[in-house]
């Protein structure tokens, strides 16, 4: 009998000592004032951990109350109950439960309960704020680079996340700008209002069409500092309701009506993203279950559309028109948070076609039978090939011509003479998608439309005809017509002519926005990418069969496809023998729109020139441009030289 009670004692004496040692060791913690804890005991696990970190968000908020210097300036200072909430929805944005030096310990040594404390070092949370500032600091460089290269969406939407982590800090955060420290809510701020301020809009041609619903399609120009607007999202007012989000692309967007407004266009620019927010970023989506981002009433702006006697100001003569703001307010705006844009790239002096009257003649006649619906009257003047190919790009959507096109033509050194541009809108049934693109047109030897394909944005051409570029001309016609084919083929679902450009033994990776976290270069698989912060991504690598494969189950799976490319890098390549003949390496900026699925990343390509077309040896897909991600870093990585 006592040997029998020695053993019961000898078993169950772990047992006590290990439930004094856990709750000796929370009550160290709970005691240690270089930590901050949170202690809570429930029937169910789950139950006591929310509590333990709703606890441990009270004894920081309290901590940092001090800190919090903008507080004063977001409610009344003198409501104490007020403020301390304030201080909590803050501190609460951080989610304290993920962070990985949020420490955690449970105790189950009670059969009726669970406890469970959380905690972590008062040292480390200068780090954890950090980190959000290091966060708002890239957005900032990134809405900087957008507004840079005219893509207003991209600055709008990076400023606004800034300002709205912002918003949800608990202190001021600085940055050197123009030589100055300034604040940044106080400058994000600022430059929200300037840029909606800065846009022009101004109303062009109004054309009626068959249709019953949309009887009018209107056209918009968008300017900013007086250059094209690259990229901008907005809604507008149809007399019933808000339609949008509408694109403008190279500076234009088309309106659908089917009564016109009689005094004033009332347009809505987009600027929170928020459902983009919370796919891109835990962070931010976080933030945003916890703090109101802020409103800007001057991204509701309303447009004239009649003169002061009353006539339609509607034509095709575009008339600039800017939003009513205060121009006081507006000189006080720019004087801190002035535009930025990038200056223009210096391009070769391209001289266009002197004797160009036969192929004008040409376009006319097609741009005719577009408006008339009637392809089939100028079939002559295509060969079969390029026929089919025009014909198939106006059976993507609802096609309409957009104002009075201005034709110039161009001696591409090659086989075609290139004519610019037929401007076509596209619009799809379903949720009222549309797009707009130039169409350029290449003529062969006999003044036959051989092909035809949409045009790339100016700064995707510009970048290709950079004057310091030491590369032939006949080149840079190549690569541009490859890449507006490339283009145009995803749009037009080819899937045979995308089968024809890749070797067939292509390296292919490929990249899908899932979530959020690194950056750097590719890794198969679902590891996250080296380097920095930015949406997680999935890569694969594939074989040119399975690519394919896997392209023609994407492309049945989307009612359109809008590819749409930037800024590029070009770099002749040094193949060191393996490529006898003229290489290139590209990363361009690319933009991908679907019913279905977007994104936005630089994609990579080694082109090799020897055939009579390009042919890709290697194709890759980044999220972001980084040092890790350079198109120098590429190259090595492929054993390629540039230059």
């Amino acid at each position: 009998m006592k040997y029998l009670l020695y053993v019961l004692i000898i078993c169950w004496l772990p047992v006590a000592v290990k439930g004094q040692s856990v709750s000796e060791k929370m009550k160290r913690y709970q005691d240690d004032s270089s930590y901050k804890c949170g202690k809570a005991c429930a029937s169910s696990y789950e139950e006591a951990d929310r509590a333990a970190l709703e606890n441990l968000v009270s004894q920081i908020s309290v901590s940092v109350s001090a800190s919090f210097s903008e507080s004063e300036s977001q409610i009344d200072s003198g409501d104490q109950t007020d403020y301390q909430r304030n201080i909590d929805s803050r501190v609460r944005s951080f989610s304290f439960g993920t962070l990985p030096n949020v420490g955690q310990i449970i105790d189950e040594s009670n059969p009726d309960e669970v406890c469970v404390l959380r905690y972590v070092k008062v040292s480390e949370l200068e780090g954890i704020f950090k980190e959000r500032e290091n966060k708002i600091h890239d957005f900032i460089a990134s809405g900087m680079e957008g507004e840079k290269r005219l893509q207003i969406d991209v600055a709008l939407r990076y400023y606004n996340w800034a300002l709205t982590l912002l918003i949800a800090h608990p202190k001021s955060v600085y940055q050197e700008i123009d030589g100055k420290r300034t604040n940044l809510k106080v400058w994000l701020d600022t430059k929200i209002n300037n840029i909606f301020n800065t846009l022009k809009v101004g109303i062009g041609e109004c054309t009626e069409t068959d249709n019953p619903i949309d009887r009018y399609d209107l056209c918009l120009h968008f300017s900013y500092m007086d250059q094209e607007v690259s990229d901008l999202d907005f809604h507008y007012f149809n007399g019933e309701r808000y339609v949008g989000p509408c694109k403008v692309h190279k500076g234009m967007a088309i309106l659908n009506f089917e009564r016109l407004p009689q005094r004033e266009l009332r347009l809505r620019y987009d600027y929170k993203f928020e459902n983009q927010a919370k796919n891109f970023d835990p962070e931010l989506r976080a933030v945003l279950e916890t703090v109101n981002p802020q409103n800007f009433p001057n991204a509701s702006v309303s447009l004239p559309v009649k003169d002061d006697k009353n006539k339609p100001v509607v034509s095709a003569q575009v008339r600039m028109l800017e939003a009513r703001v205060n121009a006081a307010s507006k000189a006080a705006v720019a004087s801190i948070a002035p535009p930025i844009v990038a200056p223009d790239v210096v391009r070769l002096k391209l001289k266009p076609l002197a004797n160009s009257a036969d192929f004008a003649d040409i376009m006319k006649q097609v741009e005719t039978a577009v408006r008339n619906g009637n392809l089939g009257e100028v079939r002559a003047l295509f060969t079969p090939e390029g026929y089919e190919l025009f014909d198939q790009m106006l059976s993507i959507g609802g096609v309409s011509v957009v104002g009075e096109p201005v034709y110039t033509f161009y001696d591409s050194g090659g086989p075609y003479i290139i004519g610019k541009s037929l401007p076509l809108n596209f619009k799809f049934k379903g949720r009222g998608n549309s797009f707009m693109e130039d169409v350029a047109f290449r003529f062969n030897k006999e003044h036959k439309i051989a092909s035809v394909a949409f045009t790339l944005t100016k700064r995707a051409e510009d970048d290709i005809f950079k004057a310091a570029s030491k590369w032939g001309e006949a080149s840079r016609y190549a690569i541009m017509s490859f890449m507006e084919d490339y283009q145009t083929a995803y749009a037009l679902k080819r899937i045979d002519y995308i089968k024809s450009i890749f070797s067939d033994d292509a390296i292919i990776i490929t990249g899908v926005v899932c979530q959020a976290v690194g950056k750097g270069f590719f890794q198969e698989g679902t590891d996250p990418l080296p380097g920095g912060k930015a949406p997680t991504v999935r890569y694969n690598r594939y074989t040119k069969g399975e690519y394919i494969d896997k392209l023609q189950r994407s492309f049945a799976s989307k009612d359109f496809i809008h590819l749409v490319f930037e800024d590029n890098a070009i770099k002749k390549i040094n193949t060191n023998g393996v490529i006898d003949g003229e290489s290139y390496g590209i990363q361009i900026k690319q933009s991908y729109f679907s019913d279905n699925y977007a994104d936005t990343g630089y994609l990579m390509l080694m082109l090799d020139m020897r055939g009579e077309y390009p042919m890709i040896r290697v194709r890759a897909w980044i999220p972001e441009k980084s040092d890790d991600a350079s198109l120098d870093k590429f190259l090595n990585r492929f054993r390629l030289g540039g230059n």
